[in-house]
């Protein structure tokens, strides 16, 4: 059993994370990937890395990446110009801290692209002049971080996400890989609701797809159909916790690996595999992605 994309380091995960890893453990997990989306997230992803490593060895792997929402956030909320200077200075303490750890990272990101307030949306814009400027630095940030990877041979852990309806992120998103990677590029599209005109084209990529507890909503019939068409050669379950956590009357208030069990199942029914099955798979196809 393996977890593909959370965050050890947020919320009431980190505050219980002994408890929650020793519980993922307990029901067969064997490996997390661990993801640090922000300046501020690096010290803890690190010291994450170096405290379990003793005590769990092999279980957590380490990504560390600039998700694409901390580069426009502020900047949106208060309609202020985004400074291209800014992003680059964040971007360089990215690649300084990469150098630093390189030993302890299985992966870069999170990373990527995200239209979602930008584009399409119905939040009013009218008062913002910089949509423009954020995308621009959003797409910066991207190619750098894919840079980065191609020089350290490290798969990607990759965001991407724009309104139901839209397709411009994605087709952004895979535009970018496609120039910057020039086929050397693997990685996994982390929780992937996009359309599902644009499945074929990541897969084409050699592109792992990434489900999680969307899966389990009523609402998520639309990703309940893309892990239908995914092969399950390239599906990964993963929790984005603590974020989305289970819906359901016994679900903890957050979300936690060990939910992945809970993925499967319904995972498994929908590729009609058995849920041994399903979690064999999906963490041979992890191994082989971040090892």
């Amino acid at each position: 059993m393996t977890d593909s994309h959370c965050h050890l380091d947020h919320g009431l995960l980190k505050e219980n994370l002994d408890d929650e890893l020793e519980s993922f453990v307990k029901n067969g997990g064997v490996r997390i990937l661990n993801a640090g989306s922000s300046i501020e997230d690096f010290p803890l992803t690190i010291a994450t890395a170096r405290k379990y490593r003793t005590i769990y060895p092999n279980l957590i792997k380490s990504s560390l990446g600039l998700h694409p929402e901390t580069l426009y956030s502020n900047s949106v909320a208060s309609s202020e110009t985004i400074s291209l200077e800014k992003v680059n200075l964040l971007v360089s303490e990215f690649e300084s801290t990469v150098e630093k750890n390189i030993d302890l990272l299985s992966s870069i990101g999170e990373t990527g692209l995200d239209y979602h307030q930008l584009i399409g949306s119905e939040i009013d814009h009218s008062e913002i002049e910089n949509v423009t400027e954020v995308i621009e630095a959003q797409k910066l940030s991207f190619r750098r971080h894919l840079i980065k990877a191609i020089e350290h041979k490290l798969p990607l852990t990759i965001h991407s996400r724009e309104n139901q309806g839209q397709s411009e992120c994605i087709q952004d998103s895979l535009k970018i890989i496609t120039e910057i990677g020039k086929g050397q590029i693997q990685g996994s599209m982390h929780s992937y609701t996009g359309p599902i005109e644009q499945l074929q084209d990541i897969l084409d990529l050699g592109l792992f797809v990434g489900f999680n507890g969307i899966i389990t909503y009523k609402s998520g019939g639309d990703v309940r159909e893309l892990l239908k068409q995914t092969p399950i050669e390239r599906i990964l379950l993963e929790t984005d916790a603590p974020y989305l956590p289970l819906r359901h009357k016994n679900a903890q208030s957050y979300g936690n690996p060990t939910d992945i069990q809970e993925i499967a199942k319904v995972a498994a029914e929908i590729k009609n595999v058995s849920v041994k099955k399903l979690l064999e798979i999906t963490t041979d196809n992890f191994i082989q992605l971040f090892g």
